[in-house]
């Protein structure tokens, strides 16, 4: 055996042997974790739309300003099956130009573009988040933005509620 393959061998021996203690597994979390599963039942998701109803945006410039940002899905009603927690996980990354739909348990993600239309059918004002994405935009399709809270079905004749909170 050449000196210098005894030398290393000795000193990784040594290195190993000076630990005391098994070197310990950190995980350190995401800043803002998805809470999919956040509202536990269909009269709690209830309670929550209307609270946010009555203290919704009622300006299309407050509504454009706050949708840049990072949102993620805490609740989903569906008429016909009920409600099941967590049995959609969504993120929405809105920027200025761009919108992106990232299905957290699929790994799949959809770009689109988007824009706020505004109406005012017999003199109710009415904001719905568009994209062009006509599939998959009942789970972009919002119609009630707050501070922290927007939600809506996208299609007026889809019975499923989509909650999204701010994370960022």
């Amino acid at each position: 055996m050449q000196p210098s393959y005894f030398l290393t061998i000795l000193c990784f021996l040594l290195a190993l042997s000076a630990c005391d203690e098994p070197l310990e597994v950190v995980s350190i979390p995401e800043p803002f974790p998805l809470e999919c599963g956040k509202i536990k039942s269909k009269e709690e998701l209830v309670a929550f739309r209307e609270k946010i109803y009555n203290n919704r945006y009622f300006d299309s410039s407050q509504v454009v300003n706050n949708l840049i940002g990072e949102w993620g899905l805490i609740g989903t009603e569906l008429d016909i099956q009920g409600y099941n927690i967590g049995q959609f996980c969504y993120k929405l990354i809105i920027e200025p130009d761009s919108l992106e739909l990232i299905d957290m348990y699929d790994d799949y993600d959809i770009i689109s573009d988007w824009y706020l239309r505004v109406t005012e059918p017999n003199g109710v004002l009415v904001f719905e988040l568009k994209t062009s994405e006509e599939g998959p935009n009942k789970r972009m399709g919002m119609t009630v933005f707050s501070d922290t809270i927007m939600y809506g079905s996208g299609r007026s004749d889809d019975g499923a509620i989509f909650m999204y909170e701010k994370l960022k």
